[in-house]
């Protein structure tokens, strides 16, 4: 049999309909904002460490704080935060929040 050519065991009457191709988008909206919710931008970074944007790529020029770049954007995984702040020597992150909340 030639590529590409169909056999008579497949069907080509199986195309997905407008319900699944809507499920297929719901579903792939509620797993990228489960993404977003573990990657953070610069603002939400300095939003979480009580500091301003500019400080936050400030401690990324000098490498200090943990950071990824994607197309030339900074990202941080809120679990390697997470985990910088939890090893980070005097400071926890229930004292942090208790900082931002008053």
């Amino acid at each position: 049999m030639p590529i590409g050519a169909i056999s008579a065991s497949q069907s080509t009457t199986s195309k997905p309909g407008p319900q699944s191709r809507g499920a297929r988008l719901f579903y792939l909206r509620v797993i990228l904002e489960a993404v977003k919710k573990q990657i953070w931008n610069t603002k939400e970074v300095g939003e979480f460490l009580g500091r301003s944007p500019a400080a936050v790529r400030n401690l990324v020029l000098r490498r200090c704080i943990p950071y990824r770049k994607l197309a030339g954007r900074l990202i941080f995984l809120k679990s390697e935060m997470e985990e910088w702040i939890h090893d980070a020597p005097g400071i926890s992150i229930n004292k942090l929040k208790s900082n931002n909340e008053i």
